[in-house]
């Protein structure tokens, strides 16, 4: 069949990922080379009548194997086209990542530019399983280019620089776990995807968050995989640590203190990317510095444990959970519900954002029994008996008290001045209590240059302006520090953690191998940028969190009451 020459435009970015096998996506050995998938299974052959006249049909689909795998070249690539199962017509054209192509008959494509290679194998009229395949092509310095980190690449024709909406791209990721990343083999990952441009004040950074979420071949639903890594799932944040942390280790390094400490926060890995916008090929000048790939806040096993809420579920027990919801601004479309305040007896400045499910995805009957539970916790915390009025229970039975106090303790140990009141998840499992977390969002934090963060003393910055949370007083927090035994089990429980996990010695193991690990990425990512030296924010940053970690120590051996402590010894 004949070859055909297809020239297309394309958008990069590269990752890296231990070597995947999707539904559509051809195994790989070690050399590089196809191996074809599993033979169907008898199930699918013809049934066998005994009768030697009746003719025996081939099987009922076949794969379409495309070889080389998804990769980056330099030079023009030919890549070939062939049935699994040696049947069937094979189709395949040349597109673009938000639309499949034209397929016509072929069994070889050759690409000067980047692109998908769609393919399938077709029965008479009985149209084979889609696959995506990208290439993109690069130049010789990005070839040659190698990590220690794993490396993101991504293209997408359409794709500009603002990246506001859904744009589809195509995602390859790289990583080696035991040697350098490379970027000359077969990529490790690689999917459709679209990016959109995340964040309120961060977005206008000219580093910018993306949302991203990994698409089926051929379709925009979501495809589960585990990037570079993690546990397997379609939700994704790329976080682009910037500005406020050109240490590049804020929010990695919090959701690691909260591992430690027992409470689930996302698991993070350091990548760098390269993004390719207004060009054919891919150049040094697309690097996009270091991204933080992080598991987005959701529920799922692997990620917020509780039960799935779906629509059927609008009766209790079902009703009652699961919910992931957060104190935060208004949602674009409006979502937000101003509940638990008691009658204004407790202040809150933003409503509470109902984030999985989303609340317009929710059936009345569920947002009516958050609300009303929630309501319910206000009450009984404002109630002088401490039992909500309604119906009687205390405020002990609607929050899990351990995990308030432990999202207090991280809050305080970062000095976050947004806690609670931005970005401040909570979560409720099915017939179970109101629970405090995961945290979320900690650039601002830990000696920032915003600088209600700057001072490692005192436990919040409230000594220095209004425009930050109170953290002993804000919200439904005043009335738990009222409560005695409240009080008790919470300094309790700062002293367990300070002689294991949020020990000075322990924070500072933790600063030095990300520092280790990102010794050639981020004096890289902060040049890419402009920002300050590395090396030099991340000297701060670890003698920020000793000052920290030792104030915080001595305040608990010193006074009878740590929370009156204040300004350093």
């Amino acid at each position: 069949m004949p070859s055909h020459r297809i020239a297309l435009s394309f958008l990069a970015l590269m990752g890296c990922t231990p070597a995947i096998e999707g539904t559509s996506t051809p195994s790989t050995s070690d050399d590089g080379e196809v191996a074809p998938p599993e033979s169907l299974d008898d199930t699918d052959a013809p049934e066998d009548t005994g009768d030697d006249n009746v003719e025996v049909l081939p099987p009922s689909r076949a794969n379409a194997v495309v070889d080389p795998p998804a990769r980056l070249f330099v030079d023009p690539l030919t890549v070939t086209i062939a049935s699994d199962e040696g049947v069937g017509q094979v189709m395949a054209c040349v597109g673009a990542p938000d639309r499949p192509c034209s397929l016509s008959p072929t069994d070889s494509l050759t690409l000067d530019e980047p692109g998908v290679v769609y393919a399938r194998v077709d029965f008479d009229d009985a149209e084979g399983v889609l696959t995506a395949t990208p290439y993109v092509r690069v130049t010789q310095e990005v070839a040659d280019f190698t990590s220690n980190l794993p490396v993101l690449v991504a293209w997408g024709e359409e794709a500009n620089d603002d990246l506001w909406t859904n744009t589809p791209l195509a995602l390859l990721t790289f990583d080696h776990e035991t040697d350098r990343t490379q970027l000359t083999g077969p990529a490790d990952l690689y999917s459709r995807c679209r990016f959109r441009i995340r964040g309120s004040s961060s977005s206008s950074l000219d580093k910018k968050n993306f949302d991203l979420e990994l698409w089926e071949d051929d379709s925009d639903d979501d495809r589960r995989l585990p990037l570079v890594g993690l546990p397997e799932d379609a939700d994704w944040v790329l976080h682009a640590p910037s500005y406020y942390d050109d240490a590049l280790i804020r929010n990695a390094l919090g959701y690691q203190l909260s591992r430690d400490i027992g409470r689930y926060s996302p698991r993070t890995v350091f990548t760098e990317l390269f993004l390719l916008t207004n060009d054919r090929t891919l150049r040094l000048d697309d690097y996009r510095g270091v991204y933080v790939v992080t598991e987005e806040l959701e529920r799922g096993p692997d990620r917020v444990d509780i039960a799935k809420l779906g629509p059927e579920d609008i009766a209790e027990p079902e009703v009652t959970g699961g919910y992931v919801f957060k104190r935060d601004r208004e949602g674009g479309d409006g979502e937000g519900i101003y509940v638990g305040d008691a009658d204004n007896h407790f202040y809150f400045t933003v409503p509470i954002v109902p984030v999985d499910p989303e609340q317009y995805d929710m059936e009345p009957e569920q947002l009516d029994y958050l609300s009303d539970e929630l309501d319910a916790l206000g009450n009984a915390l404002a109630a002088a008996d401490g039992l909500d009025p309604a119906s009687g229970r205390p405020w002990q039975d609607i929050l899990d008290i351990d995990s308030f106090i432990d999202h207090h303790i991280l809050a305080v140990v970062v000095k976050n001045p947004d806690a609670f009141r931005l970005s401040g998840y909570f979560h409720k499992d099915r017939e179970g209590p109101v629970h405090a977390g995961p945290i979320w969002d900690l650039d601002r934090t830990a000696g920032s240059i915003d600088s209600r963060a700057t001072d490692p003393y005192h436990w919040d910055a409230s000594n220095i302006t209004t425009d930050t949370t109170a953290l002993f007083e804000y919200g439904w927090y005043g009335a738990l520090f009222d409560d005695p035994d409240f009080r008790t089990r919470y300094w309790a429980r700062w002293q367990t953690l300070l002689a294991g996990p949020l020990a000075p010695e322990a924070v500072a193991a933790h600063i030095a191998t990300m520092r280790t690990e990102l010794s050639e990425a981020g004096p890289r990512n902060n040049s890419r940028w402009g920002a300050p030296t590395w090396s030099g924010e991340m000297d701060h940053i670890a003698a920020w969190y000793a000052a920290r970690m030792t104030w915080i120590g001595s305040c608990i051996d010193v006074h009878d009451d740590p929370q009156q402590c204040a300004g350093a010894f």
